[in-house]
């Protein structure tokens, strides 16, 4: 992937095409973050980027600004940095007019999802209704093109439905959804998608005391992750369960 990310720049700098090369830029920091080469997991910052500099460079350039929100939303994602999903998919939902309906919007939705239900977890009484409605235009978003391409978007249905229902403290319901999310998920042979509902999944039984059934899936994210090349996450899931250490990243 960063390979292509850079053949991708290098081509639209020769060509001159200054919108693409400042989309594609946030894909490479992604790469970068998820490798730990960059400052630190949740920025962008290396030794020849400055994420503050980029996002004020293309300030005027919607498309652009998009990928670096959603791009950014992705690694807060995997690094569980809920205020950075959070104001990084703030600032993506109203752009997505400027692109339509792609791969990035699905991103999009499922981000905002997963921001949103965040906040549905520590919201009162009379905020929770709003929150889950919005929640649900994004979910609702994701399941209609699950109608007619389940392979590629209803393991997300399912991700969403489970980060909705452990929002809500509904365990029963979010176990089930993350059982469905890791089945569903299997056909797209992902190691980035099958690996972060692991983790989430695992994240989720810890919480509430299945630990033996948490580690199994924090071992399987942990040897996806690995495949996937996710340096940086494959550290700082052994500093944060050292256990993985002596599984080893390629213990099925």
């Amino acid at each position: 992937v960063l390979g292509r990310s850079r053949s991708g720049i290098a081509f639209s700098i020769r060509t001159g095409n200054d919108q693409t090369v400042d989309s594609f830029v946030p894909y490479r920091q992604l790469v970068r973050s998820l490798r730990g080469q960059t400052d630190a997991d949740g920025t962008f910052t290396d030794w020849t980027f400055d994420e503050e500099t980029h996002a004020a460079g293309i300030r005027e350039n919607p498309t652009a600004t998009l990928c670096f929100h959603i791009m950014r939303g992705l690694v807060a994602y995997l690094f569980n940095r809920t205020g950075d999903l959070l104001r990084h998919t703030d600032a993506a939902m109203p752009l997505l007019p400027h692109i339509g309906s792609t791969p990035l919007t699905a991103l999009a939705h499922l981000l905002r999802a997963v921001a949103v239900a965040r906040r549905v977890s520590v919201a009162g009484p009379a905020e929770r209704p709003s929150f889950l409605a919005e929640l649900d235009v994004s979910l609702d978003w994701v399941r209609a093109r699950a109608a007619t391409a389940p392979k590629n978007f209803l393991h997300m249905v399912r991700l969403i439905e489970a980060e909705r229902a452990w929002a809500l403290a509904d365990f029963s319901q979010a176990s089930a959804a993350f059982e469905a999310a890791l089945r569903d998920v299997e056909p797209c042979k992902s190691p980035r998608h099958q690996a972060l509902i692991a983790e989430r999944a695992a994240l989720c039984h810890l919480e509430h005391g299945l630990e033996r059934y948490g580690r199994l899936l924090l071992t399987d994210a942990h040897r996806l992750y690995d495949a996937w090349g996710a340096d940086a996450k494959v550290h700082r899931l052994e500093a944060d369960y050292p256990f993985l250490l002596d599984a080893g990243p390629t213990a099925g």
